[in-house]
């Protein structure tokens, strides 16, 4: 407290001072004064861009027999781990007209796998059919 009492005492001679004015400049009025804090957007139409191209879709993908087969094998062992709920980070076709849409990455917890439904369903109510699937990652894989 020491300490502070005497640090403050060492500016006592500015403290209370007014603050410096200048001479070449007028002082700006405060209507003006706000302007300056305003909302800077260097990117301008980069938001525009992104929204336009956010809705560009892409065409599914066919997977080739050796992606399955590994896909397949993860199915596998995340029914045998399903009792975990283990953490997985899934790829996927989410699709928006028949076979156009974009692919996503969902993260979180494994739920449950309807074998008849060909879903699997994660924590937060997040559906993913196996058809649309490109890749599955989880701690859980011996990689």
């Amino acid at each position: 407290m020491e300490d502070i009492k005497r640090s403050i005492e060492e500016y006592n001679d500015i403290i209370n001072m007014d603050p410096p004015v200048s001479l070449k400049y007028p002082k700006m009025p405060k209507e003006s004064r706000a302007k300056e804090f305003a909302p800077f957007d260097a990117l301008t139409g980069f938001t525009d861009l992104i929204k336009e191209n956010g809705n560009i879709l892409q065409e599914k993908i066919l997977l080739d027999e050796a992606i399955q087969n590994r896909l397949d094998a993860r199915f596998n062992i995340l029914l045998k781990n399903i009792d975990l709920k283990p953490l997985v980070s899934i790829t996927y076709f989410l699709s928006k007209k028949n076979t156009e849409g974009n692919y996503v990455i969902a993260n979180g917890y494994v739920k449950k796998i309807d074998l008849i439904k060909r879903v699997i369903i994660l924590k937060e109510g997040t559906i993913i059919n196996f058809d649309n699937i490109i890749d599955i990652k989880s701690k859980i894989f011996d990689e």
